[in-house]
């Protein structure tokens, strides 16, 4: 497949009873290159004068026909109503993270659960770093619930129980589908379990409430949140960053490996 091919395969080898990844490299430069200019090419089309035209009238017709759906019953809305909410935004952060844990879903055994989730959060440090930098260069940007105001189908009068997220000042880009983009990719890059394919989908779902509620435009993920995600996976996976979470599980692995070799001195 070709994103196999650009995300590339871990090298496996047994320690112990179980399989870990291989040490990986200091710096990858090659695709660093890769996701930067993924993320490049996505800020480049975003500013594109031809593109800037046509957008708008993209953008809301993606935005009325996703939260057109709305008025199809009350069911319906309340589903979408919960899934603007924290408290989904929680469950969806416990099934990533049982992504992990799953026995054999995408890693199985203490070593291989360990390494990937401290070479995730090396991951995840390098994303928040880009992420924080965006912040301050991005500008404002109303969301499509505060552009149409108040001829939409707002989640928060349909639905007054539930209290859903609709608004946002920020809506470029979208903060979720990154932080999912980034997780997905992570997943398809550093595993070789078939749990893996469906983190993109997982992904892509966690995308799609706050485009129906109204938070975000659909341009905020198709070039906001790939460009994100794009250089934030570089700048975390493909440089030292993945490499020291890498390390410092290898040291608790090996602490926990004497210790139980030999309980009595330790």
């Amino acid at each position: 497949m070709a994103i196999t091919l650009l995300c590339g395969e871990p090298d496996l080898i047994r320690v112990g009873t179980e399989k870990t990844s291989e040490e990986p490299p200091f710096w990858n430069p090659s695709r660093f290159g890769f996701w930067g200019t993924v993320s490049a090419v996505a800020l480049l089309l975003w500013v594109m004068p031809s593109l800037q035209r046509n957008l708008p009238g993209l953008d809301e017709a993606a935005f009325r026909w996703l939260n057109g759906s709305l008025a199809a019953s009350l069911s319906w809305a309340k589903l979408w109503a919960f899934l603007n909410t924290r408290t989904f935004d929680l469950i969806a952060g416990v099934v990533m993270g049982l992504f992990f844990l799953a026995p054999g879903l995408t890693y199985r055994g203490v070593r291989e659960w360990l390494t990937a989730g401290f070479e995730f959060l090396g991951t995840f440090l390098g994303f928040s770093l880009i992420r924080a930098v965006s912040s301050a260069l991005t500008a404002p940007r109303p969301s499509p619930s505060r552009h149409f105001f108040p001829n939409f189908n707002s989640l928060t009068e349909l639905v007054p129980t539930i209290d859903s997220k609709v608004f946002s000042d920020h809506s470029f880009p979208s903060d979720h589908a990154a932080v999912a983009f980034v997780w997905a990719l992570f997943l398809f890059s550093n595993s070789r379990r078939p749990g893996r394919f469906l983190a993109l989908p997982y992904a892509l779902f966690l995308s799609t409430p706050r485009l129906v509620g109204g938070a975000h435009w659909l341009s905020d993920v198709l070039f906001g949140s790939v460009a994100l995600a794009g250089l934030g996976f570089a700048f975390g996976y493909h440089t030292p960053l993945r490499l020291a979470g890498y390390r410092v599980a290898q040291t608790l692995l090996q602490r926990w490996d004497k210790k139980r070799s030999n309980p009595e001195s330790v």
